[in-house]
């Protein structure tokens, strides 16, 4: 007795092929250099796509010792590594900084450490909780990374005044803005206990033209029709509930007769 086969009825059968495989594959030449430097970050890791790239955060080989025997001073091959890992057709490496960080007994200067330059005619005040000078002390500007790369710079000042020509005649109002603003700033975040931004305006009411040549990056300069449209445009700085806060204190007229 022969058995039947089963009848298979006529339909549709979907299947689900599998993703080709990428066929690159990732890439081999992400390369980590440790080392000595003149100069950059200590003990981070910093991306480097080029040469100048890693010159301008590293600057030139460092100096580590004198020859004795060849007569010569001898580098860091920090950066000769570098170099001939970009020249031999790498795209992209992590430099990380290595120097002492920490001082010892023996040797308290042997470390890597900031160049703070002082600034000539400039003071750093601190105030206190009444919004009045507590103290005055020389100002200092710090290098942006450890190291001796900066032992030969020097600092200097210069004052520069933009006064504002009305009718022919000059007029310091940006200057007068910058102070109000500063003197607001400090009188508020001492009323506060925390810092609030003040950015002077300067508005001319009934102006028949006004003309900025070359506009002030801390002070704003319109016509006195247009302040509205200029505030609105500006985005939001604090939230609402510092909005009200800073308006009740604003409104304490001890604020600004202290």
């Amino acid at each position: 007795m022969s058995a039947r086969a089963p009848r298979r009825l006529p339909g549709f059968r979907f299947e689900t092929q599998a993703p080709p495989l990428p066929e690159v594959l990732p890439r081999m030449d992400i390369a980590v250099f440790v080392g000595f430097a003149a100069s950059g970050p200590l003990q981070t890791p910093v991306p480097v796509e080029s040469e100048p790239q890693f010159t301008a955060i590293f600057g030139d080989d460092a100096p580590l010792a004198w020859d004795l025997v060849r007569g010569e001073e001898i580098h860091a091959h920090l950066g000769p590594a570098v170099r001939a890992f970009f020249r031999n057709g790498g795209q992209r490496c992590w430099i990380i900084r290595v120097a002492r960080q920490n001082a010892n007994n023996t040797q308290p200067l042997n470390r890597a450490r900031y160049n703070y330059f002082p600034i000539p005619y400039l003071a750093r005040a601190e105030f206190n909780p009444n919004g009045q000078i507590g103290s005055i002390t020389p100002a200092f500007a710090r290098g942006r990374s450890e190291g001796s790369w900066s032992d030969a710079l020097r600092v200097s000042t210069a004052l520069l005044s933009r006064p504002i020509q009305v009718n022919g005649a000059l007029q310091h109002y940006v200057r007068n803005s910058r102070h109000e603003a500063a003197s607001a700033a400090r009188r508020l975040g001492a009323a506060l206990g925390r810092p609030v931004a003040v950015t002077g305006l300067v508005a001319f009411v009934d102006a028949g033209s006004l003309s900025v040549r070359t506009a002030p990056t801390d002070v704003l300069i319109a016509v006195g029709e247009s302040v509205d449209r200029l505030l609105s445009a500006r985005p939001a700085v604090l939230m609402p509930d510092h909005v009200q806060a800073v308006y009740a204190v604003a409104r304490r007229a001890e604020i600004w007769t202290a």
